[in-house]
């Protein structure tokens, strides 16, 4: 009762394609070498790049980039997503540990996937390494979107309440996407809101994003949130932003995802 396929010759290419992108990433997982790079934001009170996001590279031997999604459903699929979890946990308060030690406090804000708002050991793991790394809570955001809470949502509640009580900040990621979002907003203890670019990048264009993105902000502020707009490469859509009360601005305008050793020196260029 379950369906076939003839074999065709392209079938065994494609899946020698997975075979051997499956073992570059065991490795790369074994050897740590992944890559987590830096965006800033930029905040409109001071001027000044109080925070950054970290984003996750991956460039395998051969040269090939691999996009974060695709290394994310890679572990995934491997069961190896609570090792990268740790990775990047780790790896991210190590930096903040750095940047500290370098007279540049910056808040930090890491994305976490699905799997991760199952885990009821995450906050454990988190406390681990701010510990670990004598980090200050407050200067690791954690970024969460609505895939996420979809997963199980009194769970993930559980695991935001415990971060909140760490000392970090939690972020709802890709705000305006979903279906569900005002109710998330009203029963969840965030503490800041991320406009998606999909609403940023057209803003001087689109009379509907204007609205959009002026009814988050409005909304973000009244419940008391930090709201944070990415994709802004333009210097009217930053305009339009600063009209609307953004708080903090994050795009190819201001800089380009950068490794630490980088962020360090575009830091100290413009702010010292």
């Amino acid at each position: 009762g379950r369906g076939f396929e003839d074999y065709r010759e392209d079938i065994a290419s494609t899946v020698q394609v997975y075979v051997d992108q499956e073992r570059d990433f065991i490795r790369a997982l074994q050897l740590q070498q992944f890559e987590l790079v830096l965006q800033p934001q930029i905040d409109l009170r001071t001027g000044r790049c109080e925070s950054a996001e970290l984003l996750l590279r991956w460039h395998r031997e051969s040269g090939e980039s691999v996009a974060p999604p695709e290394v994310i459903l890679l572990a995934d699929r491997l069961g190896v997503l609570p090792q990268l979890s740790r990775w990047l946990v780790m790896h991210s308060v190590r930096m903040i540990s750095e940047l500290t030690a370098q007279g540049i406090p910056l808040r930090l804000s890491l994305n976490l996937t699905a799997a991760d708002m199952r885990d009821q050991e995450l906050p454990d793991l988190i406390a681990q390494g701010l510990q670990t790394w004598r980090v200050s809570p407050s200067l690791l955001t954690l970024e969460i979107t609505e895939t996420a809470l979809l997963t199980d949502e009194v769970r993930v509640r559980e695991i935001i309440v415990r971060l909140r009580e760490l000392g970090c900040d939690v972020a709802l990621d890709d705000f305006g996407t979903g279906f569900s979002s005002l109710a998330y907003l009203r029963n969840l203890p965030v503490s800041e809101l991320k406009i998606d670019q999909l609403f940023v990048r057209n803003l001087h264009r689109s009379e509907r994003d204007r609205a959009i993105v002026d009814a988050v902000i409005r909304l973000g502020h009244g419940f008391g949130l930090r709201v944070v707009a990415e994709g802004v490469e333009d210097e009217e859509t930053r305009e339009r932003l600063v009209a609307s009360g953004c708080d903090l601005l994050q795009g190819y305008l201001f800089a380009r995802p950068m490794p630490l050793e980088d962020l360090i020196g575009w830091y100290r260029s413009r702010f010292s």
